[in-house]
């Protein structure tokens, strides 16, 4: 498994969206971009804070870069300037028609800068707390080569999905007792003054995510790839660990019967704990999937009390 540094996978995950946003920034730039000189010391980030905003607009940006704020909304920013909340919306508010500053949601703003290259952390930092899974999780840890449109969030909060300049994040809630099994990718920022970096699931919590809930991962066959692709690299006590902590009898079923279909390798003992906590009565391994003649079309699994519709392939070789 090729896990990608967290510069290279936001770059690489981003690709797409930064060509579509390539020929707006380097509007918004290039006056900016003339004034840098050889010789000259002056990072282009400095030279375009003078030349192209007002003193206070400059004084704003340079407190939350000296600040190291990716994330920050009024209040942040009334105290790192000292001003009153008035100027601070009128500075915003420039800034914001400068495209300087992102609004991201309601009080959440970023220095377009760090757009999109930071999309990751700007998404887990504008909502707390979050960390990355599904799909987007799949494509981090190279489960899956397919393109991802979106960042999807996993959070105890119940909020609207937002959307800002071309970018979509999607968020799903999940009790606190589903809330686990996340870790920080951190990286050193450019000017090696603070760590940064987003929460992501684990791979095997992602996994365990998008096999509960495969409409949100390309669908079940997209899951099952992922499934498959993933298991040599994967912890399996860690695996059977947080799906037993997931609570939910259905997806212990569903995920054993995967990975016996599948002839995935599994500890004698793993595989009884699994079955010790299967679902006693049948679950249909596509939840949701509706059959024009559900007596004909469906097989049973005994052993996992899985309902499984024909049509439904599991290949044990499926790369």
């Amino acid at each position: 498994m090729k896990v990608l540094s967290t510069g290279d996978l936001e770059v690489g995950f981003m690709s797409r969206i930064k060509e579509s946003t390539k020929t707006a920034r380097a509007e918004n730039y290039s006056a900016d971009s003339t004034a840098v000189t050889t010789g000259n010391s002056t990072s282009t980030r400095e030279i375009s804070s003078i030349t192209s905003v007002s003193s206070s607009e400059s004084k704003m940006i340079s407190a939350l870069e000296r600040e190291n704020i990716l994330v920050f909304g009024v209040e942040e920013a009334t105290r790192i300037t000292g001003w009153n909340r008035r100027k601070v919306y009128n500075t915003l508010y420039s800034l914001e028609k400068k495209n300087r500053v992102t609004r991201i949601k309601r009080n959440k703003y970023v220095l377009s800068e760090y757009l999109p290259e930071r999309l990751f952390e700007v998404s887990t930092e504008a909502l707390k707390p979050s960390y990355i899974s599904f799909w987007t999780a799949l494509s981090h840890y190279g489960f899956t080569e397919q393109g991802i449109k979106s960042v999807q969030l996993v959070s105890t909060r119940q909020v609207e999905e937002f959307k800002f300049n071309s970018h979509k994040v999607e968020i799903t809630t999940f009790n606190r007792n589903r809330f686990y099994g996340y870790r920080k990718e951190s990286r050193i920022d450019s000017n090696e003054a603070a760590e940064t970096g987003f929460t992501v699931a684990e791979p095997e919590k992602a996994i365990i995510d998008s096999l509960y809930l495969p409409e949100k991962a390309g669908g079940l066959e997209e899951v099952v790839k992922c499934l498959k692709n993933s298991w040599e690299d994967l912890n399996k006590n860690r695996f059977i660990k947080y799906l037993l902590n997931f609570n939910n009898k259905s997806l212990v079923s569903r995920s054993g019967y995967l990975i016996e279909e599948l002839g995935l390798k599994m500890k004698n003992s793993g595989i009884e704990k699994l079955e010790k906590n299967r679902s006693s009565t049948y679950v249909e391994l596509q939840p949701g999937k509706k059959s024009k003649r559900e007596k004909e079309e469906k097989e049973h699994n005994s052993k996992w009390r899985i309902t499984k519709h024909k049509e439904t392939k599991i290949q044990p070789n499926l790369v």
